[in-house]
């Protein structure tokens, strides 16, 4: 089976299609950006699809980094891992920014807890643990970086993430033993797709983890700026349509902006109904539709056990977990 992972959670816009028979990617692109990834997002998996035999059939999954991170560059991702699956008909799953982090260190077999920190700004950190097995041993969370250093004990502890010089710092000082592993400020995109392809469906929903309230907010109408009424029969929506410049369909508009086309069939049908062989970016802009994030307590938690990570010939026989079951899950709740 191959998966195309997708990543605008963060600093970057990435994608990738890897085979899960070779545990290699067959094709993998991403871009340094801190804003612009509605532009940029939709044009980069069209570069990477046309590198990828058998297209767009060819895929059985699709996964997407569901944060924390950017609020829009969360949307634009999961918009259109939810258009693509459903063009092509295939399971879309998300993936905690923090579990593909983690990934990397998990299979590495090291003792103690690795723990990830986000720069959540003003002295903030997203943060999560893990512990030799995989297992997630805190929830995902925002707090402060010296908060976040006394939930980990003793240690060792092994640090990732663009918060590790922060949270590493906070824990020399409450006398953890931590070292930083990698600062690095966005997560492997390769990493992203090993552990969507170890994803449930049915137990990691692609709905953006947000962790905080956003810190745009729409503006305040004031006294002075109110317009005098408009004359009968002149247009005024307008001034409406400004004011919801924050809702979805406006980023989800902005997403699908002049992209690259292909030549569409004749008929006026809507994009669904498109056979995969002839799916184009410009498809997807009739089916882009994200869900609203449900509250943190119920989000999913990824654990990337070590059994699952080393074994990745058998990554297709996993696609089902039982919740029940109480051996190590690749995405269980805490």
């Amino acid at each position: 089976m191959k998966i195309l992972a997708i990543d605008t959670a963060l600093g970057a816009v990435s994608a990738c299609v890897l085979d899960d028979e070779s545990g290699v990617p067959e094709a993998q692109e991403s871009l340094a950006m801190e804003r612009g990834h509605a532009e940029a997002l939709l044009p980069l998996i069209d570069r990477v699809m046309a590198r990828v035999a058998g297209g767009f059939p060819a895929l059985g999954r699709v996964a997407v980094t569901v944060g924390p991170g950017s609020f829009t560059g969360l949307r634009v991702g999961v918009a259109a891992a939810r258009a693509i699956g459903l063009a092509c008909e295939i399971p879309v799953v998300g993936v905690s920014t923090l579990a593909a982090f983690a990934a990397p260190l998990i299979i590495e077999q090291q003792p103690g807890l690795t723990a990830v920190a986000i720069d959540a700004r003003h002295g903030n950190v997203y943060f999560t643990a893990f512990g030799p097995d995989g297992r997630a041993i805190l929830s995902p969370r925002i707090a402060p970086a010296r908060e976040a250093a006394r939930s980990l004990g003793a240690g060792p502890v092994r640090i990732v993430g663009s918060g590790a010089p922060m949270l590493a710092a906070e824990a020399a000082a409450v006398g953890t033993d931590a070292e930083i592993v990698d600062g690095i400020a966005v997560p492997d995109i390769v990493f992203v797709a090993k552990v969507g392809l170890l994803a449930d469906p049915l137990l990691s929903p692609p709905r953006p983890l947000y962790l905080k309230a956003p810190d745009a907010k729409p503006q305040e109408t004031k006294v002075h700026d109110v317009k005098p009424p408009v004359p009968a029969g002149e247009d005024h929506g307008l001034e409406v349509q400004a004011a919801e410049s924050l809702a979805t369909p406006a980023i989800e508009d902005q997403a699908t902006r002049d992209l690259p086309t292909r030549d569409l069939p004749a008929e006026n049908l809507p994009a669904e109904n498109f056979p995969a062989e002839n799916l184009a970016i410009e498809d997807l802009t009739e089916i882009l539709a994200i869900e609203d994030s449900p509250p943190v307590e119920d989000s999913p938690v990824e654990d990337v056990t070590n059994e699952n990570l080393a074994n990745e010939q058998d990554l297709a026989s996993k696609d089902r977990v039982n919740p029940q079951d109480p051996s190590p899950l690749p995405l269980t709740a805490p």
